[in-house]
């Protein structure tokens, strides 16, 4: 996650996730809604739709920035979880495999490594 100045006053936020491809097969994720928290206190919201992000079998790809993310929390509250650096993912997502679309909900991971950088001349 990048935290860029403007970040203190719209509580937005660049992030990017890798994505591992244990399947035989590639799969396309076109679309993922997400939640991070910690302690069941929801800080981040993500909703993005992908024009073209295939992982081939075996893979990881990183999924680049997405810009516009939201801290549910604000800027501080969100600071104070930087030195924690694991947060609860919930998400939605919907992958084609072999072109077929399928939507998973309700995936849910714990302790995902969580970075941060922080850069007070990105808008």
């Amino acid at each position: 996650m990048v935290i860029g100045l403007s970040t203190f006053s719209t509580w937005v936020v660049g992030l990017k996730f890798d994505v591992n491809n244990p399947l035989k097969v590639p799969r396309s994720i076109q679309h993922v809604t997400a939640n991070g928290s910690v302690d069941g206190t929801v800080f981040i919201n993500l909703t993005h739709d992908f024009d073209n992000f295939t992982i081939l079998p075996g893979e990881v790809v990183n999924s680049g920035t997405i810009q516009n993310v939201l801290l549910s929390q604000g800027i501080i509250a969100t600071l104070n979880i930087i030195l924690l650096g694991l947060l609860g993912v919930e998400s939605d997502i919907v992958l084609a495999v072999v072109g077929k679309p399928i939507t998973v909900k309700g995936l849910t991971q714990y302790n995902v490594s969580a970075s941060y950088t922080i850069d007070l001349t990105a808008l």
